[in-house]
Parts: structure tokens; C-alpha cells; sequence
């Protein structure tokens, strides 16, 4: 415990360890903290919790909606980091220990991704663990928790840093780790898709901003490319299956239930104190820009300029000033335009970071700002006067984000409730899909799917009763009828089977959008399950065949690396002996 002594780590886990706690802070209690969507993520939790007992753990298609009917959320939505929940489900933990632990990891994670990207990209401890600090408390990180529980873009909350850092690597390091942007847009998919795409949007943009380099540099494109590629195919078992899908069936998805010009924020709401919204915090941090100049070969802080500008940028894409009319019939699943406010949060509070501490750098030390003067932390950590200034530095700045923080949810009224265990086996509550975007448009009356969810029916509308177990559920036919539709919401990978093992045709003509199996003049048992499709189990195969192909490239790389770093240190220790 040697590091605890060091004054400097003790400042950097004291501000650590307070700004989790205030983070998390909503989250220590009994109860599960209820938000917009909390009630549909736990129910995703819980049909992977089920899928994992049942020996099934990756279904496309979960089984545990509308009452067994079944419902694409694993298929459409990605449950990446969801498994961690599920698995502690699956381990006895309670629906709301399981949900409040998971939020408390993804708070942790995103605080050390932050500092990581930071701190790379400037070079400087310091500035990662002010990043850290400024996103981990930032108020639309802290909204996606408490007010609307959208899983999908906090856990993207801890991602989006590496592809701001990857970035970077692209156009001032030569690209020199690939993985980074690689790994970031890999990670960033597997957790919410229109951030994904606000993600492409800001490496367009940056290539723009950077054109000269690329012009002088054209290999890195190159680069970009393969990068782009190798990403593709690592994440191919997500997106694949959705292409698949979509060629086949329309869903409700196409016909939007809200229109984005309806969620657009005035521009002086951008930096408010109430949902949506930046937070005051983060403005009041950026300030420190005007205070500042920069030189020409000062990559670090052109970087923090260009992070600034499209900052500006996204977070005036959420705004009225945008022709979201007309935009809206184009981008109509962006459905909320504030969603922008997630890769806004990144790069203000990257940049804020670089400004804050670059203008401490002047105060501090009675120095230029820029990086040719004791741009690092080994010049302040010889001098402990210097470390104690920069202490008071995070602490002011923790300050504000938790004063801003406290100030903005202390007028919200938070609701709590107490999530049984068997709480989803009532089977009402197994049909919240909010807007149920991907049931197919062949579903009529979502509400009729539960009136039929336990029995099948002939062409006459005759009702045959059926056994459920696990995905697959049996109908007896005792009398001679064309088809039956079974109590299955379709989607394109259901496969039917007769007693001796035969397949039957199936499509998603029954009614009410059920699966529909074509018995022709069959009588006996057929048996009815989810098992995907080809391309769905193509597809797992190449992303994980080229999974392992990068992390063994990898692995070389930086093994060969370690050999030559190792030969190299002592054929100079020799040389150093020989004198």
C-alpha cells in the first residue's frame, strides 16, 4: 500500500471516491429508483435471466414477453452489458440489487474509461481524473440514470470517451493503436445504436476539421478503413440479423409515435437546470477557454478546441435551431433530438478538462499554458506546494459538479418501488415494451396478444390447447385442418416440426401477427420453437472467429514488442558493463 502515501494518489482517490458517491448516491437503497424506461430494462433483465436458466442464453427472440408470446428485444436492442445483471439475477440477487448494482458498475466504468481517454490523450494524470470527474457528474449522464433509465445510452455513456480518444490517436499519433477507435466503436453498437451513429457523425466532422492531415497522410485512411472493416465483422452477429429481419417484415418502428421537432429544446434550455439539459456545471467549466491561447504545434489543445466546436455543435442539434420538421421525416428514430446531448457530454468534458488544467498550469506555476512549459505532471509531483495547488484545483472542480448536481435534482421528486422476484410472472406486466417498436405491423390490437397467449387456434377458429417449455411449446391436432396459428408473435426463425422430426412450413400470416404453421392434413403433435436462422448463426461464428483473430494479433504485437524492448534494455546493459 506504498501508493496510498504519495500525497498526490490521496488527493486522486479522495475526489475519486467522492464523486462515485455522489453519483450513486440515488442508488443506495432497498428500492429500485424509477425512471422513464426502468421497468422495460429489467424486464429485458429478467428474460435473460431466464434464457440463461432455460440453457439459452442468447435467444434472439425472448420467450418471457406478453405472456410467452415472445417479443425481439435480444434481436433488435443490444444486451451486451444486460448480461451482467441478468447473472446476478441468476446467482439470487434481487430485481432491485441486481438492476441498482449493474447502474453502480456502469458509473464506475464510465468514471475510469474518462480517465483513461483523458489522460492519454493529453498525457497528463491529471487531466484524465478531471475528465473523469466532470463526465462521470455531468447532468445528462446523471439524467440517462435517475430521470429516464435509458440503459442503452449510459452504458454507451462509457464508451463513446474511446472513440473521442481513438479519434485522436487518427489524426495526431499516426494512428499508432487502432484498437482504440476499433474497440470504442465496436463497444458503443453493442450498447445503443443512434449513438453509434451520432458517433460516426462526430469521426466525419473530425476528418473535415483535419482534412490537411489525411492530405499529407493519405495511408491513414487506409488505416481507418481496415479499421472500419475489422469493427464490422467483430460486431456482424448485432447488426446482420436486424438487416435480415428488416427484409423480411415491417415493423412498427417505420410508423414513428413521436416526432422529433415535438422533443427539440429552446437554446437557452441547453445549459438549464431541469430535464433535458447539459447542465450549468459544464458551462461554467468551459469558460476557462477565453482565458487561454494556444501554439500552432499544440495538437492537445487544438484537439480540446475541435472537441469544443462540435460539442457546440450536437448540443445545438438537439435545439430548435434545427429544421427538425423536415429533418424528422428523415431521421424519425432519432425520436428525441437531446439524445445528442450523450457525445456532447463527452467532449465538453474532455476539453473542459484540458482548458481547466492548462489555466491552473499558469496559476499555478506562474507559466505559459502551453505544452513546451512543464506540460507535465512529473515537473508538479517533485513539488508537493505544486501537488496541494492542484489538489485544491479537483476539489474546486468537483465542487461544482456536485453543488450543480445537488441544485438541479433536489426540486425532482424521485419514485422508488419494490420489485418482488415473481414480479414478472404476472403476465400483464411482461407486455411493457413501451411503444413496442418491433412487433411486427402484422399485430393489430397489442393488447389481444395476452387474451391468446395460452391457446392455438385452426381456420375455423377452433382453439387447441398447447404446452409450453422453455422456447418451444406443443399443440396436439386431432383433427384434419390446413394450418394452425400458434401463440408465437413471428419473426423470421421460427421452425415447426411434426413426430417424426419433419419440418413444417411456418410464416407470419396467422392472426393478429402470430406464427402460423401449415399442418396441410396432419393429425398428431407438432412442436413449435425459436431457433434462428442461418445468418444469425453465420454470423456468430464470424464475429467470433474474428474476435479471437484481433485479440491474438494483439497479443503478438505487444509480445514481440516486449521481446525486442527486453533485448534491446540488455544488449545496452552489456555495452554498459563492456565500458
Amino acid at each position: 500500500m506504498k501508493w496510498i502515501k504519495q500525497r498526490e494518489n490521496q488527493i486522486f482517490f479522495s475526489v475519486t471516491l467522492v464523486s462515485i458517491l455522489v453519483a450513486i448516491s440515488p442508488l443506495i437503497s432497498r428500492y429500485c429508483l424509477l425512471g422513464h424506461d426502468s421497468s422495460y430494462h429489467i424486464l429485458r433483465i429478467e428474460a435473460l435471466k431466464q434464457q440463461i436458466e432455460m440453457g439459452k442464453p442468447f435467444l434472439k427472440v425472448n420467450p418471457t414477453y406478453f405472456g410467452g408470446m415472445g417479443y425481439a428485444s435480444s434481436l433488435f436492442y443490444p444486451d451486451f452489458l444486460l448480461y451482467i445483471p441478468a447473472l446476478l439475477r441468476v446467482c439470487g440477487f434481487s430485481i432491485n440489487n441486481s438492476y441498482h448494482l449493474f447502474m453502480i458498475l456502469c458509473v464506475v466504468f464510465c468514471y475510469a474509461v474518462a480517465y483513461y481517454c483523458g489522460k492519454n490523450i493529453s498525457k497528463n494524470r491529471y487531466i484524465g481524473i478531471l475528465s473523469a470527474v466532470i463526465l462521470t457528474l455531468c447532468a445528462y449522464h446523471l439524467d440517462d440514470i435517475i430521470v429516464r433509465a435509458a440503459v442503452g445510452e449510459y452504458t454507451a455513456f462509457i464508451f463513446v470517451p474511446l472513440v473521442v480518444y481513438g479519434v485522436y490517436n487518427l489524426c495526431f499519433e499516426d494512428m499508432d493503436k487502432p484498437w482504440i477507435l476499433g474497440a470504442g466503436m465496436a463497444f458503443v453498437l453493442l450498447c445503443h445504436t443512434l449513438s453509434f451513429a451520432m458517433c460516426m457523425i462526430f469521426i466525419v466532422l473530425m476528418l473535415l476539421l483535419n482534412f490537411d492531415v489525411f492530405i499529407k497522410k493519405p495511408k491513414l485512411l487506409l488505416k481507418l478503413i481496415v479499421t472500419g472493416l475489422v469493427t464490422m465483422f467483430i460486431t456482424i452477429s448485432y447488426w446482420l440479423p436486424i438487416l435480415e429481419q428488416f427484409m423480411s417484415t415491417t415493423f412498427y418502428v417505420s410508423y414513428p409515435w413521436i416526432e422529433p421537432v415535438q422533443e427539440a429544446v429552446k437554446v437557452s434550455a441547453i445549459f438549464g437546470l431541469s430535464f433535458p439539459t447539459l447542465g450549468i456545471g459544464l458551462f461554467i467549466l468551459i469558460i476557462p477557454r477565453v482565458l487561454l491561447f494556444r501554439k500552432e504545434d499544440d495538437s492537445v489543445m487544438k484537439y480540446a478546441d475541435q472537441c469544443l466546436t462540435l460539442g457546440i455543435a450536437f448540443a445545438l442539434f438537439a435545439s430548435e435551431i434545427m429544421p427538425w420538421k423536415k429533418l424528422g421525416k428523415i431521421f424519425s428514430m432519432v425520436q428525441f433530438p437531446w439524445r445528442f446531448y450523450v457525445i456532447s457530454s463527452v467532449l465538453f468534458s474532455i476539453s473542459a478538462a484540458i482548458y481547466i488544467y492548462r489555466l491552473a498550469g499558469s496559476l499555478c506555476l506562474g507559466v505559459s499554458d502551453t505544452p513546451k512549459d512543464y506540460d507535465n505532471e512529473e515537473y508538479i509531483n517533485r513539488n508537493d506546494n505544486y501537488v496541494n495547488k492542484y489538489g485544491i484545483v479537483l476539489a474546486l472542480v468537483l465542487a461544482i459538479m456536485t453543488i450543480t448536481t445537488i441544485f438541479t435534482y433536489s426540486n425532482q421528486t424521485r419514485e422508488y418501488f419494490d420489485f418482488s422476484n415473481d414480479y414478472f410472472d404476472y403476465k400483464p406486466y411482461t407486455a411493457t415494451v413501451i411503444a413496442g417498436e418491433w412487433l411486427p405491423e402484422s399485430v393489430d390490437n397489442v393488447d389481444d396478444l395476452l387474451e391468446t397467449c395460452d391457446n392455438a387456434y385452426g381456420p375455423n377458429g377452433e382453439v387447441l390447447s398447447v404446452t409450453r417449455d422453455k422456447n418451444t411449446l406443443t399443440v396436439d391436432i386431432d383433427k384434419a385442418c390446413t394450418c394452425v396459428d400458434v401463440p408465437f408473435v413471428y419473426y423470421k426463425g421460427y421452425v415447426a416440426r411434426n413426430e417424426e422430426g419433419m419440418n413444417i412450413r411456418v410464416d407470419g400470416n396467422g392472426i393478429n401477427g402470430l406464427t402460423r404453421v401449415y399442418t396441410g392434413d396432419y393429425e398428431g403433435r407438432i412442436t413449435v420453437s425459436y431457433e434462428g436462422t442461418i445468418i444469425q448463426k453465420l454470423s456468430n461464428i464470424l464475429s467470433l472467429q474474428t474476435t479471437l483473430l484481433i485479440v491474438l494479433i494483439v497479443y503478438s504485437f505487444y509480445s514481440i514488442r516486449r521481446e525486442l524492448y527486453y533485448t534491446k534494455s540488455k544488449d545496452l546493459d552489456t555495452k554498459e558493463r563492456d565500458k
